[in-house]
């Protein structure tokens, strides 16, 4: 009996693109990028800042939310 070899699927790569500023706060492009359950950013010239696997997705979005609610309060707090 022969056993039929299953292809594994492909990942697929999606990208979001977001204005972003560098190290001399110039304006740029930067991207997140997901595949095969891996997050990643990378800067304008396209280097990986930051590589998230999936054990670690939630913990990162997590901190993420924290820090955005935080920054609107800090901004909230300095137009009064």
């Amino acid at each position: 009996m022969t056993t039929a070899k299953v292809a594994e699927p492909i990942a697929v790569k999606r990208e979001w693109l977001v204005r972003c500023e560098d190290t001399v706060s110039e304006l740029g492009v930067c991207a997140i990028s997901t595949r095969g359950g891996m997050i990643t950013f990378t800067d304008v010239d396209e280097d990986t800042l930051l590589s998230l696997s999936y054990e670690q997705i939630r913990e990162f979005r997590e901190a993420l939310d924290a820090a955005v609610a935080q920054a609107y309060v800090d901004m909230a707090d300095s137009e009064e």
